[in-house]
């Protein structure tokens, strides 16, 4: 099961919001095709740090390259390294490698190299192909991270280590990881971020991990390329510009724009169902109005949709009366806590 978003439904009992406007869990077979999902915004992730385990600390005795760090659990500048090399790093038994167009992306691999391992041998290159590349030549190194799932060339994915870990690492992974993708502008403004990959596990982890930060992304794949793309749109980008945002200055200057262009935005979605509920409550409690919200009660109200700024609106309007009958908290879930999206046809 699918929605149009690209959201992919694997669980047994799916969120659903029924006709009367209540979000309820439905056995996926019960699902009809018009049925409105709602998509948990913030999923559980552990706060905790994730110790890692002795196999990651072992090393191989019979070889005599130099000895560096190792970290011992996962923080903010593993998480980030771990990203640029599931994004577009090299791993060889005898070392690891980043080539990026952009120098300060590439120093800030070597820097992270340099925190997480105490190695700064080497020095960046200016290659003919017009990128810049930083090679650590390390076989402890190179040992340390094959312990990683996820690294290694046709078989990218965001690592269990990095999955089981805490939402600052998740910030700091996802800034690495997305250098692979694009900032795109039309006529000078923001557009959206793109980012493309061949691995579905990959698309559907990245796409589960922004929405555990609130980031509404869309995925979807198209055939003849055989590539996964994640799209992320202006309001959206905006909580990804205040929470993970791009090491690359121009990628990040672009990404600035979609807080300073106005004039664009994405369409703000409506959820169906709610007005039949608020039509239910404004006939026994009359609720507290103004002219915009005429629409929502009258005779035809049961078939409308509401966007969450509406919805809102209404709330603070009517904050101590819906208090008194116990559909504050909901109605603030249904703003706060839920994206709704439709099944893909």
């Amino acid at each position: 099961m699918i929605t149009q978003r690209g959201y992919i439904i694997k669980s047994e009992y799916v969120k659903v919001l029924d006709d009367n406007g209540f979000i309820v869990s439905e056995h996926i077979s019960k699902v009809r095709e018009d049925s409105c999902i709602a998509i948990p915004l913030v999923g559980f992730v552990p706060s905790n740090e994730i110790i890692l385990s002795d196999k990651y600390l072992i090393r191989d005795l019979n070889s005599r390259s130099k000895l560096y760090d190792r970290p011992k659990f996962i923080d903010g500048d593993l998480a980030e390294l771990l990203g640029l090399l599931v994004a577009d790093g090299t791993l060889r038994e005898r070392g690891v490698k980043l080539s990026k167009r952009y120098h300060e992306v590439t120093m800030r691999f070597k820097t992270l190299i340099d925190n997480c391992f105490g190695y700064s041998g080497g020095s960046i290159k200016l290659r003919p192909s017009n990128d810049y590349m930083y090679e650590v030549s390390s076989v402890d190194i190179a040992q340390y991270l094959m312990n990683f799932e996820g690294l290694l060339p046709k078989n990218k994915h965001v690592p269990k280590e990095v999955i089981s870990s805490n939402i600052h690492n998740y910030k700091r992974f996802l800034r690495g990881v997305f250098e692979d993708g694009t900032v795109n502008l039309k006529n000078g403004k923001f557009d959206h971020i793109e980012m493309t990959m061949k691995s579905e596990l990959m698309a559907f982890q990245i796409q589960q991990m922004l929405l555990t930060l609130g980031v509404i992304c869309t995925t979807k794949k198209y055939k003849r390329k055989d590539l996964w793309h994640i799209y992320i749109y202006k309001d959206y980008a905006k909580s990804f510009l205040k929470q993970v945002g791009f090491i690359s200055k121009i990628k990040q200057e672009n990404l600035e724009k979609c807080s300073i262009d106005s004039h664009r935005s994405s369409p703000r979605k409506s959820i169906p169902h709610i007005p039949k509920l608020l039509t239910s409550i404004h006939k026994y409690y009359h609720l507290n109005t103004n002219k915009s919200f005429s629409n929502y009660f009258n005779g035809e109200s049961h078939d409308r949709r509401v966007t969450k700024p509406k919805l809102k609106e209404l709330i603070v309007l009517n904050e101590e009366l819906l208090k008194s009958i116990e559909v504050y908290d909901y109605l603030y879930s249904v703003v706060d806590d839920f994206y709704f999206d439709e099944l893909a046809i």
